[in-house]
């Protein structure tokens, strides 16, 4: 079983690099989404994909090498999670593929793609909302190395998913003593640090003492800069590997823009970032080089694919790949 899946999961890349799905041994109802939405085997991806980490491409290797693969014979399952190129646009991509027997009963793709900021949003994804860390396809040049070492010390299935599910519980009810994590973990959201980074910026440009991806993600939480996150629904964890402490995991963050401000001890209140009026204009109808602010203030959705690796019971490191979208995303599954 684990030879037949680690080959169909190879497979899947191959037809969607070549563009061409008819040597797949697909189930009669075999069914594929994209970012949530179902779609057509050979539609979406199938038409864009041309590079992937690991395809056997020596400039691609070099620049970008960042592939971490999952096989999971009890859930009859594979899962890629690497670096990959659309008609020269650099991405990250999640790929799971699940058999029934020997055919492909379910593929489910999370993709995101750098997008070129420009006038009226470049070429942002229509419908996709700003993000506060926009991709950035420079982050996933190789996985770092905890990510493909062996833990220390090895953790159940159960143990491990309890873990990362108590860290989206930490983040839904603002409650940082719900998880702990490593004195040295790191937070990364779309190839960017999203804690213990020295030179973020201010997230209020008139609270500039409030740095909240300056501070760690406990303090983060403590500060109550994750109350704009309203709920995390549709969690799974798609592919577990105890050996390496790895859970990868899908879930929807809902932001229903409720909160527009927090109160943060010793520095007061600070307001999210949301559409002033008259700047805004004259960012956007810039010329190109212009740029579309990220807006909380607004009901919106992001699908995230998250590798969580966990030491000790603590989370000692998180990759997140995120993409925006309208409020009350499904991730289709």
């Amino acid at each position: 079983m684990t030879t037949q899946l680690h080959d169909g999961l190879a497979a899947v890349l191959r037809a969607m690099a070549a563009h061409d799905t008819s040597g797949l041994p697909l189930a009669p109802d075999a069914r594929f989404t994209e970012n949530g939405q179902v779609l057509r085997i050979g539609d979406g991806l199938w038409g864009t994909l041309t590079r992937y980490a690991g395809d056997g491409g020596e400039r691609f290797e070099k620049l970008n090498a960042y592939r971490i693969d999952f096989v999971d014979p009890a859930a009859q399952q594979a899962v890629f999670f690497g670096a990959t190129v659309e008609n020269n646009t650099p991405g990250m991509m999640m790929l799971r593929v699940k058999f029934s027997g020997t055919k492909i009963a379910e593929i489910e793709a999370v993709a995101v793609r750098e997008e070129i900021v420009g006038e009226h949003g470049g070429t942002v994804t229509m419908f996709q909302p700003r993000l506060l860390l926009p991709f950035e396809p420079r982050g996933f040049r190789a996985p770092a190395p905890e990510l493909i070492a062996k833990a220390s010390a090895r953790h159940s299935v159960s143990e491990l998913t309890a873990v990362v599910d108590a860290f989206f519980d930490a983040i839904e009810k603002d409650d940082p003593a719900r998880v702990a994590f490593t004195e040295e973990c790191v937070v990364r959201n779309n190839g960017l640090l999203a804690a213990n980074d020295p030179d973020a910026p201010p997230l209020d440009a008139e609270v500039p003492a409030y740095r909240p991806f300056a501070l760690s993600f406990t303090e983060q939480i403590a500060t109550g800069f994750t109350r704009y996150t309203s709920r995390i629904r549709q969690r799974r964890h798609v592919a577990v590997d105890p050996e390496r402490g790895l859970v990868l995991s899908v879930a929807v963050f809902d932001h229903a823009a409720r909160v527009r401000e927090i109160d943060v001890p010793g520095i007061g209140k600070v307001t999210f970032p949301g559409y002033i009026p008259g700047i805004e204009e004259e960012r956007i109808a810039a010329l190109p080089g212009s740029k579309l602010f990220p807006n909380l203030q607004v009901p919106t959705s992001d699908l995230y694919a998250q590798l969580i690796r966990v030491e000790g019971g603590r989370i000692a490191y998180v990759e997140a790949i995120c993409r925006g979208a309208p409020y009350g995303l499904s991730t289709g599954w």
